[in-house]
């Protein structure tokens, strides 16, 4: 059945401890970013340059603070959606606001994110503005902190 004596003991050596769960939410994981059309982000033209964000994952600490600050601030939108169309625009707003200020929380460094002027320097307010002005990435975050098995460590 084992091809090598080593496959076997591998096998038999698995315990549940193996599978540190709660390490890779703690210790986080990166999102490699793609453009608009879907591909992988790189900062160079020959690929050597990832573009990538990374996060703690949603069962540590900041990630289940933040999740209960996002659930305070969605509940709150809920009057506002629920009443004239002037205040569900303000409500779908302060959702996007609420969306980025989740990712920002969780966000704790980037490799390769340019502007024209050079590298930007990685803080709470440049991810938060950054995820603010486009809906993509905007997106690609907010999928990828959601993403408990993105954290998992086997």
């Amino acid at each position: 059945f084992f091809k090598t004596e080593n496959q076997q003991r591998e096998l038999i050596m698995f315990t549940l401890e193996n599978l540190d769960t709660p390490k890779g939410h703690i210790e986080g994981k990166s999102l490699h970013v793609t453009d608009a059309s879907g591909e992988l982000a790189y900062a160079d033209d020959k690929k050597q340059k990832p573009v990538k964000i990374h996060f703690l994952g949603p069962k540590s600490r900041e990630g289940k603070a933040a999740t209960l600050q996002f659930m305070k601030a969605y509940s709150k939108t809920q009057e506002l959606r629920d009443s004239d169309e002037d205040k569900s625009f303000e409500a779908l707003d302060a959702i996007e606001d609420s969306i980025c200020n989740r990712i920002s929380a969780v966000a704790t460094g980037w490799e390769n994110v340019n502007n024209s002027d050079g590298d930007v320097e990685f803080s709470k307010e440049a991810i938060y503005n950054a995820c603010l002005r486009s809906q993509d990435l905007r997106d690609q975050c907010y999928k990828f902190i959601q993403n408990e098995e993105a954290f998992i460590q086997a």
